[in-house]
């Protein structure tokens, strides 16, 4: 079997309520979906995240992969994954390059999988657990009315809330809103987008202890794995790693400094299926746990 053919389609398809963020607002999501068509007529399909990448952008890299597509053994997915990360000139660019290709190695081991006629996870490996536990997104709202959704959410049986961070004085209220709604047992998770300086973030989350924010997620910049460090060393809350994360060599980087207690995965931006189960070996090996993005 060889891959015959490659074709893209932008799509973007509104959110029913805009979410907020550090960094402003979203009205929905634009993905870069992909076809890979085989001689034998099977087709693979992918998705490539665009979020603050331009959509034509992510576009023109996936089809200029299509020289180094054509001709090859979809189930290599390891050789074409090398091919495009060398020959293709991303070696330096990888965290365009992983959200932009993510969605070309899901579209090989969809070939993969339709092939063998397995589901892919038993091709990875196989399953160890029979159920996986996911958190309930709260969007950005008046204290009252997020602490209101997060009761209704620990209702419908979750037991984890995730927030994502705007300002220090909305988030403070929030929190409170939240634990003295849904009490002491759920897990609260906020995610900062490394927004925070380190001592901030430190005098922040002891401030906030009597409310318990279980996951502080990436706190402070990527790059400070000192800063991120002296974080984790310093609050009761775990710190979980995300955008420091998204590459192998940053992964290790990260279980080297003690700068986290949890690896974050997450295909869309770790180039593909294959590279999440590698990160999640690194954490292994550290004795950390991973949550999937």
């Amino acid at each position: 079997m060889k891959i015959a053919d490659l074709k893209t389609t932008i799509l973007s398809v509104p959110f029913s309520k805009p979410t907020y963020w550090p960094y402003g607002r979203w009205e929905g999501m634009t993905v870069v979906v992909i076809e890979l068509e085989t001689d034998e007529g099977i087709t693979g399909l992918g998705e490539s995240v665009c979020l603050q990448n331009s959509a034509e952008a992510v576009n023109t890299l996936i089809t200029n992969t299509k020289p180094l597509l054509i001709g090859q053994d979809p189930f290599d997915t390891e050789r074409i994954g090398k091919r495009i990360e060398g020959l293709g000139g991303w070696t330096f660019g990888r965290h365009f390059a992983g959200f932009a290709l993510g969605g070309i190695d899901m579209a090989l081991w969809d070939i993969v999988g339709k092939a063998c006629n397995q589901p892919v996870y038993k091709l990875l490996g196989g399953k160890i657990r029979d159920k996986a536990e996911g958190f309930k997104y709260i969007h950005h709202d008046k204290p009252e009315v997020m602490a209101a959704d997060a009761h209704a959410a620990v209702g419908q049986g979750y037991r984890t809330i995730y927030c994502k961070y705007t300002t220090i004085e909305h988030l403070e209220k929030a929190i409170q809103a939240m634990r003295e709604t849904i009490g002491s047992e759920p897990k609260l998770w906020v995610d900062f987008n490394a927004t925070l300086s380190p001592g901030f973030a430190v005098t922040f989350l002891k401030k906030m202890e009597k409310f318990r924010i279980d996951i502080a997620e990436q706190p402070v910049l990527p790059s400070n794995l000192d800063g991120m460090a002296y974080v984790r060393n310093a609050v009761s809350s775990q710190i979980l790693a995300h955008e420091s994360s998204w590459t192998l060599s940053e992964t290790l980087n990260v279980i080297a400094r003690g700068a986290a207690d949890i690896i974050s995965v997450d295909p869309r931006m770790t180039w593909g299926l294959m590279a999440c189960k590698k990160t999640a070996a690194l954490a292994e090996a550290a004795g950390m746990p991973v949550l999937m993005h």
